[in-house]
């Protein structure tokens, strides 16, 4: 009996990742014919470093781009090195086939962290006792969620820009499944080394590894950060490190504009970015309050899970809408790094209320989602950037994911109300 039950989950696996990934692929055909301007700065960033030449600096990575006869700017690369490596065959194939495969890939990709999210959350949600036992039932009511949250959350978005998020998310969500599944914790703190390379904030998730993992997690960590170093200077040389190195201070809170746009526009809605707004661009203010902020919630966090022994499963939302909202510079697109977040708060919230309740939460929960995911940004007008009404609501995104951040630490303290 046992036997017919995996055979039927691991069906019902194998058919949701196949029609997921074919249907998400029939939707962002629409991209293909046209290269987002993300993936064209990840490939000529690639073509520059196999060039020996500077990847941050712009011009070299525009130059390239004009010689094979692309139109249009090309944006300065703003990751670490590392993540040439993992895109590193893409300089056998013209911009418009690297797109296609990268298109394809990142489709099947996203069927990948729907069901590895889904998988996790309700082994972790039976094991703790939150749910029955009943696996096939649930899973196929977690996989609908799930795929409900793609609507909801701006995937699309990332697609259109050929955006690096969805692999990053990827890393992240095969570690909290290594960690919660399968407490495979030396293969957590690897994958988990893989989006910091590429993102550098989903080091915030540490303290979950730490809490669980411990040194097995640790090791796995910077097994991964030795790892992929070595090859990229195998494949790019020592240089490329120095030039990150001496890029690497342009990403900070006081950069200049020649990275993109300044932090203090009305395009980014990170935490500093709405501080910078409100006081003027006013450096120092902004900076400590931001700072102050800073460590101020991330000691909130590291006080729940650490000394009110708060279930780990339920901090996930919490670190992930602090990873999104602390990095310098936050746009639409990196909202969908609280997927794994929704769909724990989703999941548990289907399986916990019935009847009406449950109607009312689930209708409001994904009314924040989806405001959460409106890009206000292009409807703010530019006549009103002196008034203080607007500069008030030009971080709207913001404030919804601090309110998806109070929902899940709401929720915790209900939890343990009723311990």
């Amino acid at each position: 009996m046992i036997h017919t039950k995996l055979n039927k989950v691991n069906l019902i696996n194998i058919l949701f990742f196949l029609s997921v990934s074919f249907v998400i692929l029939i939707y962002n055909l629409k991209f293909i014919s046209n290269v987002g301007g993300d993936f064209k700065t990840y490939y000529f960033a690639l073509l520059t470093a196999l060039n020996n030449s500077n990847i941050y600096n712009s011009e070299y990575l525009n130059n390239i781009s004009n010689l094979i006869g692309n139109n249009g700017y090309i944006f300065p690369y703003l990751y670490p090195p590392t993540f040439l490596v993992f895109i590193y065959f893409f300089k056998n194939f013209n911009l418009e086939m690297a797109n296609l495969i990268w298109t394809i890939f990142n489709s099947f990709l996203v069927a990948s962290i729907f069901l590895l999210t889904s998988m996790f959350i309700i082994n972790s949600l039976i094991r703790e006792k939150f749910i029955n036992e009943n696996k096939i039932k649930n899973l196929i009511a977690s996989l609908s969620l799930i795929m409900f949250l793609y609507i909801l959350l701006p995937f699309s978005n990332n697609f259109f820009l050929g955006q690096v998020n969805i692999f990053v998310l990827t890393f992240i969500v095969l570690s909290l499944y290594y960690l919660f599944s399968n407490q495979k914790y030396f293969l957590s703190g690897f994958c988990l080394s893989i989006a910091f390379l590429i993102k550098i904030t989903p080091v915030i998730l540490i303290i979950l590894l730490l809490k669980k993992g411990k040194i097995k997690s640790l090791v796995g960590f910077f097994s991964g950060l030795i790892l992929f170093f070595v090859i990229s200077i195998i494949l790019f040389g020592y240089k490329i490190w120095l030039d990150f190195f001496t890029f690497l201070p342009n990403m900070q809170y006081w950069a200049t504009p020649i990275v993109l746009f300044p932090p203090y526009t009305i395009y980014s809605f990170s935490l500093i970015s709405f501080l910078l707004r409100l006081f003027n661009n006013n450096l120092i203010l902004a900076k400590i309050l931001n700072l102050s902020l800073t460590l101020g919630i991330y000691g909130l966090l590291c006080f729940l899970l650490f000394y009110r022994k708060v279930e780990d499963l339920f901090m996930i939302p919490l670190l992930l809408v602090f990873m999104i909202i602390i990095s310098p510079y936050t746009y639409l697109h990196h909202v969908v790094f609280i997927f794994p977040g929704a769909a724990i708060l989703l999941i548990t919230f289907y399986f916990k209320y019935k009847g009406y309740i449950k109607l009312f939460i689930l209708a409001m929960f994904c009314t924040l989602l989806c405001l959460a995911s409106i890009d206000f940004p292009i409807l703010y007008s530019s006549k009103l950037i002196n008034s203080f009404i607007f500069k008030i609501t030009t971080s709207l995104n913001l404030y919804m994911l601090l309110l998806f951040f109070g929902v899940g630490l709401f929720y915790i303290y209900i939890i343990n109300k009723k311990k």
